[in-house]
């Protein structure tokens, strides 16, 4: 995606909206089903790939 097209207008929910901005709802959407799997694998006593420790160089 160029600078040029993330600015055309696309169709999102009936409304007029830039490209760039239909990725940007789209990552929150991830985003939030990525919440509710963490909070699954904590429920079962698995540690989420995002709060494993760092490996020490």
């Amino acid at each position: 995606m160029t600078d040029a097209s993330a600015t055309q207008m696309v169709k999102l929910f009936g409304a007029d909206t830039p490209k760039l901005s239909v990725l940007t709802v789209n990552q929150m959407h991830n985003l939030e089903h990525y919440g509710n799997l963490v909070t699954y694998m904590r429920l079962k006593n698995i540690v989420p790939p995002t709060s494993e420790p760092k490996p020490k160089k």
